[in-house]
């Protein structure tokens, strides 16, 4: 197997691009699950696959901070070292899939249960179209279903094709995650990528009813756009009418974050119409739940979360330029 080259089922289980099942006479054409939806090649040199079953797959052979050597003079055995390239890699799974499911809403506009990708949940694979190499119990369930002789009665009822939702997540979905993914890549970097595995997890904790989890996560999101906005405004502010007027020393002190906490930052940014009063009153709300329940473990409720997922997204959109859209559904089972 190649550590380079990783892959992941989308679970819960949907299938891309079309669905291979003739609901009048119930069969299922497993001769087209791992037909491509996709092959493409990102800007940044990453290869990218997903096929009917719903599997997507990355080759990182060219990614310096991703991939791992697999001989010669660097080659790495320090487990620290690979596990933290893995979730290198896992993040910028989950920065498609935080694209897939923003597109998914704007052009198919059905609802579907989102996941995040985990060093548990991925798995290496010989290349983009064949062979998968270890994975959890789950995964080779997954795997397992796009072979007949593993089903032990008509594969139509079984839960692997029968649970997956009527319509398949369409082409066009697949098609422009990757290319948002691609752009994303080309314009932010590592530190972007970080950012949106965030967010998709946020939306991951909110899916999951744990809304502190989910509100913290989108605020260190936030926080982090505040301060970017922030650097953006004395840039902006650096001379007036010729002269210098942030030199220095005074950017030193703006730096300073015990005096320029997220609070003054944000107050500030509205006074100077950085950003919007409704959107300066609700960062202050997240701002608010966020402390109570760090300082005083008081639980965040599901309208607080929601407020956070939106501040999120709108600030992702106005010092970004990115546009997502994070998870505000719920289930209940059983």
């Amino acid at each position: 197997m190649n550590p380079n080259i990783t892959g992941f089922y989308h679970d819960p289980p949907v299938f891309l691009g079309e669905r291979p099942v003739d609901e009048s006479t119930k069969q299922v054409f497993f001769d087209r699950f791992n037909e491509a939806v996709l092959r493409t090649t990102l800007h940044c040199g990453l290869e990218f696959r997903a096929s009917v079953e719903g599997l997507i797959a990355f080759d990182f052979t060219t990614s310096e901070n991703c991939a791992t050597p697999m001989n010669g003079p660097h080659f790495i055995d320090d487990f620290d070292v690979l596990a933290e390239k893995k979730v290198r890699q896992t993040r910028i799974m989950n920065t498609y899939l935080a694209f897939f499911y923003t597109r998914h809403m704007e052009i198919d506009q059905w609802t579907m249960e989102r996941m995040v990708v985990s060093p548990a949940t991925c798995f290496s694979m010989h290349s983009l179209e064949s062979g998968i190499g270890g994975g959890s119990p789950s995964v080779f369930r997954l795997a397992a279903s796009s072979f007949a002789h593993t089903y032990a009665g008509p594969p139509f009822f079984d839960m692997r094709i029968l649970n997956r939702p009527p319509k398949p997540v369409s082409a066009e979905v697949v098609q422009n995650a990757a290319n948002d993914l691609s752009t994303f890549i080309d314009n932010h970097g590592d530190e972007g990528i970080l950012l949106i595995d965030l967010f998709l997890r946020a939306s991951i904790a909110f899916q999951d009813h744990n809304h502190s989890l989910s509100l913290t996560s989108s605020w260190t999101v936030i926080e982090k756009l505040i301060n970017d906005l922030w650097r953006r405004m004395q840039q902006d502010h650096q001379s007036r009418q010729g002269e210098q007027f942030i030199d220095a020393k005074r950017r030193e002190r703006l730096q300073d974050g015990r005096t320029f906490t997220a609070s003054v930052m944000s107050e500030m940014l509205s006074f100077m119409e950085y950003i919007p009063k409704d959107l300066y009153d609700d960062v202050s709300k997240v701002r608010v739940a966020r402390n109570k329940w760090m300082h005083s473990l008081k639980s965040v409720n599901a309208q607080e979360a929601m407020v956070a997922n939106s501040v999120c997204e709108r600030f992702l959109k106005e010092v970004m330029g990115v546009t997502l859209i994070g998870a505000t559904g719920r289930t209940l089972r059983g």
